[in-house]
C-alpha cells in the first residue's frame, strides 16, 4: 500500500488510478464530469495530477461518495421495479 509520504508531487493518471483503486478510464471520466481535480497539462499528451489536490479531494469526499452510490443504486432499483 502506498503511503501519502511516498507519493510523487505530480502523479500520472496510472498512479492516481492505482492509488484510489479504480481504472484509468474511471479517472478520465470523473475529470470530464467535473467530479475529480483536473490535471495540469505540460504540452502534448503530458499531464500530471497534483498529489495535494488528489489528497484534498479524497479527504473532502469521503462521506459524499458512498451516499451518491447508494442513491444511484436506489434509483436503479426503482426503475427496475417499474418495468
Amino acid at each position: 500500500m502506498t503511503s501519502e509520504q511516498t507519493l510523487p508531487a505530480l502523479m500520472t493518471v496510472a498512479e492516481v488510478a492505482a492509488f484510489i483503486r479504480v481504472h484509468r478510464s474511471t479517472v478520465d471520466r470523473l475529470v470530464r464530469e467535473g467530479k475529480f481535480p483536473a490535471p495540469t497539462k505540460f504540452g502534448g499528451a503530458v499531464q500530471r495530477f497534483s498529489r495535494d489536490a488528489v489528497l484534498q479531494f479524497l479527504s473532502a469526499s469521503q462521506t459524499a461518495e458512498p451516499l451518491e452510490a447508494r442513491q444511484r443504486k436506489a434509483a436503479r432499483k426503482r426503475r427496475k421495479a417499474k418495468r
